[in-house]
């Protein structure tokens, strides 16, 4: 189904968010593309820009593979001081670096490409910044500056660790820190890493995130109280701090931390040069995209999601808050416990005292649940759609999906629904799923089991 209020190309294949990124009042987002087909291929960065991070104006292609170097992932940096020497001080070049992925030997390593109009590109000349001959997996490089020992820190996914590196001039790059995701967390190849501070006007936390591929004949390592059926994708984060060489993760952790609970959010990172910390995911599933309805395009990106510092007991927590500055058509109010809907894209706020489930129905007998218990949230997708496509979409691993609750005074839940897409905020933003579901028609009606009231705005 086509998304509204989701970012999709106008044409092929995308996944990855890359070098999102604000300069003056626009939103800029690259992201891995393939222009010609809907299913991966020779990866390009594609790139589009918005005032309000909904509605999305696609530009040209902005940095294109040749025969032999795909461009994987990566992040941007404006560099308003032009300590590059790559633009100038009234026109600050933009900075693209990106993962250079050998067609032939597989060999990746990091790369510039920089503009001045943000618009068309030029590969810095001396590329690789970072060279790589060792490692077969050292990819999707995020730039952040570092506050501590002035400059500019990178950190690169490295197989099972994070590499962390710095630079004064953005060009050379010397490294001075490893942090191992699978000593505090679930094993496997890291991928599209971030790091940042967040900053709750009381407190103050740095943040290690990554996304994470388990491969299929590894056995999940269980980690703290959580999770029972995650699925090999997911984006995982620690709370810490960084000491301008590494990441040092905080002695309370002792909770596995995700920033998604669905099955379709992955290679989550966040805006650059913005005040607030902004992130924005990939809202599919590599295990059964390729399985589902072709059409023009092929991909999508989760809706933009402010992050918030809070804390529980001991330990500190991310929350999430949509961020859609979108004019609805219309808003109502009810304290129905049955609800008609009148769009297929709809935002969901639910007041509650004391809710047991949310049902999503349609007249096809298609339906979509959201269960509180007194410790767990429980998405389930079991019965929403005809699985027949996917194997794994079919199964319960990735049908039904888990939530510790965080915060049990929680009254509030958020859901935006798009064409069958879900993004669900409960636990006052802490614990969060993504899910795609492909029904036979829009869902229509919503069931509350519980009393709460409900407000439903439609755009």
């Amino acid at each position: 189904m086509n998304s509204k209020i989701h970012f999709n190309p106008s044409k092929g294949w995308m996944n990855d968010p890359n070098g999102l990124i604000k300069i003056n009042d626009t939103y800029h987002i690259f992201f891995q593309h393939y222009p010609n087909d809907t299913v991966w291929g020779p990866m390009h960065w594609g790139h589009a820009v918005s005032k309000d991070l909904v509605s999305w104006e696609e530009l040209p292609v902005a940095i294109y593979p040749d025969d032999e170097l795909y461009i994987f992932s990566g992040s941007c940096m404006l560099d308003t001081h032009n300590v590059s020497g790559l633009g100038t001080h009234k026109a600050p070049a933009l900075l693209a670096f990106y993962t250079s992925h050998s067609k032939t030997s597989g060999q990746q390593q990091q790369c510039i490409a920089y503009s001045t109009d943000y618009i068309t590109f030029t590969k810095y000349s001396g590329n690789p910044v970072i060279p790589n001959t060792v490692l077969p997996d050292f990819r999707d490089p995020k730039v952040f500056s570092n506050p501590i020992r002035g400059g500019y820190s990178m950190v690169v996914a490295a197989g099972r660790y994070i590499f962390f590196y710095h630079s004064f001039n953005l060009l050379d790059w010397n490294k001075t820190g490893e942090f191992k995701f699978s000593d505090y967390g679930y094993s496997g190849i890291v991928e599209c890493p971030d790091c940042f501070l967040l900053n709750n006007g009381l407190q103050q936390k740095w943040l290690l995130s990554a996304s994470i591929v388990v491969p299929d004949d590894e056995p999940f390592k269980t980690v703290g109280d959580e999770i029972t059926n995650i699925t090999p994708h997911f984006t995982q984060y620690f709370t810490g701090t960084f000491d301008g060489d590494t990441f040092i993760v905080d002695s309370s952790y002792h909770n596995t931390k995700l920033l998604d609970y669905g099955t379709d959010n992955y290679a989550t990172v966040t805006f650059a040069n913005c005040n607030d910390k902004i992130i924005m995911g990939w809202g599919d599933n590599w295990k059964y995209i390729n399985d589902t309805e072709d059409r023009v395009h092929k991909g999508k990106l989760t809706i933009a999601r402010k992050l918030m510092l809070v804390s529980s007991g001991d330990d500190f927590y991310i929350a999430q808050e949509p961020m859609l500055p979108v004019t609805c058509a219309y808003t109502f109010k009810t304290t129905d416990r049955h609800i008609h809907l009148l769009s297929s894209t709809v935002k969901i706020c639910i007041t509650h005292e004391e809710l047991h489930s949310i049902r999503f129905t349609n007249s096809c007998g298609n339906f979509f649940d959201i269960i509180f218990s007194e410790d767990s949230i429980w998405v389930d997708r079991s019965f929403s759609d005809n699985k027949s496509f996917s194997v794994e979409y079919a199964s319960e691993r990735y049908s039904k999906k888990r939530a510790k609750r965080r915060d049990l005074n929680c009254k509030e839940t958020t859901i935006i629904l798009d064409n069958g897409y879900f993004e669900i905020f409960t636990d006052n933003g802490i614990s969060n799923f993504s899910m795609n579901t492909y029904p036979d028609e829009p869902f229509s009606d919503i069931i509350i089991n519980g009393r709460a009231s409900i407000e439903i705005s439609n755009f």
